[in-house]
């Protein structure tokens, strides 16, 4: 008896299957990845840009402000993920940004410079940059995922700014921090 109710269910779940699956496998012009230089990159719907695969070798890099002419607002899930030759990075002004996992892995990372407008960062995004000792978040954070710093250097600080959520979060999660300008 149940068996015609099983095989009647299973029959409209593959139509549905098959009516969706032409509209699934079409990819928006957003959705496409776009190459430029030894970045890849996906479209936002604001018009700029999330990063999300980095196919370069330098030690140290400057990622633009700008692929195509579209401003660079995000690091996507990874994009960075076990750059070992990375040692330097700077991010530009505009991004407000670093999914989950970006720079997991880049164990040589020693510095990274963050931009002011940087309003979030995801989780584990510099787990295991071990030789990474000290960074600066910027006032702008309003959020930082769990376990953002786990693997980094037992030295690791955080440079904040007095009462901003960046101090809250080193509070949070026993992270070492001092606060931005202060000498000594």
């Amino acid at each position: 008896m149940m068996e015609k109710p099983r095989k009647a269910l299973a029959l409209l779940l593959c139509a549905l299957l098959f009516a969706v699956a032409p509209a699934a496998g079409e990819a928006t012009e957003a959705e496409q990845a776009h190459v430029s230089g030894d970045y890849e990159f996906v479209l936002l719907p604001d018009g700029g840009v999330r990063i999300t695969n980095y196919t370069g070798g330098a030690a140290e890099l400057t990622v633009p402000n700008e692929l195509e002419g579209r401003p660079v607002r995000e690091i996507g899930l990874a994009a960075f993920v076990l750059g070992e030759a990375l040692t330097k990075v700077t991010l530009p002004e505009g991004l407000t940004g670093i999914d989950d996992l970006a720079f997991n892995g880049c164990e040589n990372l020693t510095e990274i410079t963050l931009p002011e407008s940087l309003e979030s960062i995801g989780e584990f995004v510099f787990v295991s940059c071990g030789d990474l000792t000290e960074i600066s978040l910027p006032e702008s954070l309003e959020s930082i995922g769990k376990n953002a710093f786990s693997f980094c250097s037992p030295a690791l600080t955080l440079i904040v700014t007095r009462d901003s959520y960046a101090e809250q979060y080193a509070v949070d999660n026993g992270i070492a921090y001092a606060y931005a300008g202060a000498s000594g």
